[in-house]
């Protein structure tokens, strides 16, 4: 049978490498206690580094998907808006041309009609160049000129000429 020897030396050695070795993975805790975090640089955990990684890459992505539903949501907003004012102001045509039909319809009453349909006509064609940021949202593609109602857009009998993208682009 054979023996093995342990020294003293060795005995010592070993106690003080152990003592090195749990003096760092003391300072390592530390350091995560401190900071919170469990990984301080990518070499504590190479695959913890990579989860964190992508982690932080689609959360990245989720905000960009939130900032881009919350910019649609806005837009779908203010077209609704624009929609039903144009909806509100066609009622309102409807009622001052049945009005104009009627026969007691004087020459007076003609005149206010027509300055309302007048006005009408505008606040529709404002509408129809509503903007949301730097968009025309009725416009398309097209971003310059207004969709509708530049004064060089005018057809020759007087009507509204559309700028905007034609359809199917």
């Amino acid at each position: 049978m054979q023996y093995t020897r342990i020294t003293n030396r060795y005995t010592s050695e070993n106690v003080v490498n152990n003592l090195l070795s749990n003096r760092s993975k003391l300072v390592d805790l530390q350091t995560q206690i401190s900071s919170g975090k469990r990984i301080s640089k990518p070499s504590d955990d190479v695959y913890a580094s990579i989860s964190v990684v992508s982690a932080n890459n689609s959360l990245g992505k989720i905000d960009n998907y939130l900032k881009n539903i919350d910019n649609a949501q806005g837009e779908l907003d203010t077209t609704e808006k624009a929609l039903l004012t144009t909806i509100d102001s066609v009622h309102t045509a409807k009622d001052l041309t049945l009005q104009a039909l009627n026969a007691s319809s004087g020459p007076e009453q003609m005149t206010i009609i027509n300055s309302q349909l007048q006005q009408i006509i505008q606040q529709v064609k404002d509408l129809g160049n509503t903007k949301y940021g730097d968009k025309y949202i009725f416009g398309g593609l097209q971003t310059e000129p207004t969709p509708f109602g530049n004064p060089s857009s005018a057809t020759a009998t007087g009507g509204i000429q559309y700028n905007g993208s034609p359809d199917g682009s």
